[in-house]
């Protein structure tokens, strides 16, 4: 297994119930991956570089967490099918 982080932004408007729901749902994607989570650390809202969807800001969350390169292929596809998501990134870490 191997070190990765997901940084994720999504919209400011969002409720803080909807968020606590969106990172159930990915929390929960990577422990049926077979993943181990590591923590979740929430940066709360910033101003975008460039308007993404006519937004200037943001709500964005770092998970780390820990799983195999082929259960993150999967965790990839599931983000990009996520509507609340704006933009995501999953990086993985030096060991």
């Amino acid at each position: 297994m191997r070190n990765y982080e997901i940084l994720y932004i999504v919209d400011p408007k969002l409720e803080a119930e909807d968020l606590t729901a969106l990172n159930d749902k990915i929390t929960n994607l990577i422990a049926v991956g077979g993943g181990e989570l590591v923590g979740v650390d929430d940066w709360g809202s910033r101003r975008l570089s460039y308007m993404i969807g006519g937004l200037r800001e943001g709500k964005y969350v770092l998970v780390k967490f820990r799983a195999a390169p082929e259960n993150v292929r999967g965790l990839d596809r599931q983000l990009r099918l996520m509507q609340r998501v704006i933009r995501y990134i999953i990086v993985r870490q030096e060991d």
